[in-house]
């Protein structure tokens, strides 16, 4: 079983995993999601300065959804990130959707395939039937 989610601080996608649905949940240090030790990190947030061909800044993620494998038998993970223009006041422009295609290591955790493991706007395409 795996949990995973979002600390409410340094936002990005974790993970820990249980050989039960009752848990005990832990990381692959072996740390609890209730240590001070954050988890598994699957996604980084972009740092501030990546910009998108439209102009946003792609910053934080969060908030995953599911992990799918499409018709090829890749993984996939849906996550919101903050879409914003440089120039607004607010920190927050909007939250996006973003599918990144993740792996799983040896020891069977996920991890983003993205550069340096964070939120892309370059994502790989996912085949989900044969028009893709």
């Amino acid at each position: 079983w795996y949990m995973i989610l979002s600390p409410r601080r340094n936002y990005r996608i974790l993970c820990w995993r249980s050989k039960s649905l009752t848990g005990e949940f832990v990381d692959k240090n072996g740390n609890t999601p209730f240590s001070d030790q954050y988890g598994w990190e699957i996604l980084r947030p972009q740092p501030r300065d990546y910009v998108t061909p439209e102009g946003y800044h792609l910053a934080i993620a969060g908030h995953a959804g599911e992990i799918i494998k499409d018709k090829s038998g890749r993984y996939f993970i849906f996550c919101h990130v903050s879409a914003a223009l440089p120039n607004k006041k607010s920190r927050y422009g909007h939250r996006a959707v973003c599918l990144t295609e993740i792996k799983w290591d040896a020891e069977g955790w996920p991890i983003a395939v993205t550069k340096d493991h964070r939120v892309s706007y370059e994502n790989v395409k996912p085949t989900f039937d044969d028009r893709n």
